[in-house]
């Protein structure tokens, strides 16, 4: 009968640590999922910034060049009426630099095991719940919190009023 009750018990621990190695699992690739969705978007912003980058600094040579074409002319008159038209047809004021990407990754970083934990109550059976202690029964060394969920003990019984569901034996 021992052996029997042991063998219960034990598939018993097997059978509900499995449930949470499971749910652990499922929250692990869940997360590493959202990861890189998230990180993917990312790096898809950050080439579309390189690309946008990459022609501006075409369009920036381009521009040097004719400066320099210019200047080498020596016709300082010409310089300073061609450069603001040169400026105006240059396309560096058409199209913004995309802003940087925003980073929300902090949900990655941690704390993984609280968040874990909190979800873990879905699968926890039976669930914890608060306790509310019933100050009609609580004993007269015993002072209740004012919402009922915490006790501490004192030193000397305080008075109460008499009560047939109050404790009275202090150890």
């Amino acid at each position: 009968q021992t052996v029997e009750l042991a063998d219960i018990l034990r598939e018993n621990i097997e059978g509900q640590f499995d449930t949470m190695h499971q749910f652990l699992r499922e929250q692990e690739s869940d997360l590493r999922e959202r990861l890189g969705h998230e990180s993917q978007g990312l790096v898809q912003t950050l080439e579309a910034n390189v690309r946008l980058l990459a022609k501006r600094s075409n369009s920036i040579e381009k521009l040097i060049a004719e400066i320099r074409s210019l200047i080498n002319a020596k016709d300082r008159d010409r310089l300073l009426t061609e450069v603001k038209g040169i400026l105006q047809r240059s396309d560096l004021h058409r199209e913004p630099v995309l802003p940087p990407p925003e980073a929300s990754l902090g949900e990655f970083r941690g704390p993984l095991q609280y968040a874990a934990w909190k979800r873990m109550l879905r699968v926890v059976s039976p669930v914890p719940a608060p306790l509310t202690l019933d100050p009609d029964s609580a004993s007269p060394c015993l002072i209740l919190s004012k919402d009922h969920t915490m006790v501490k003990r004192r030193a000397k019984l305080r008075q109460t009023p008499a009560s047939s569901r109050r404790f009275t034996v202090c150890a």
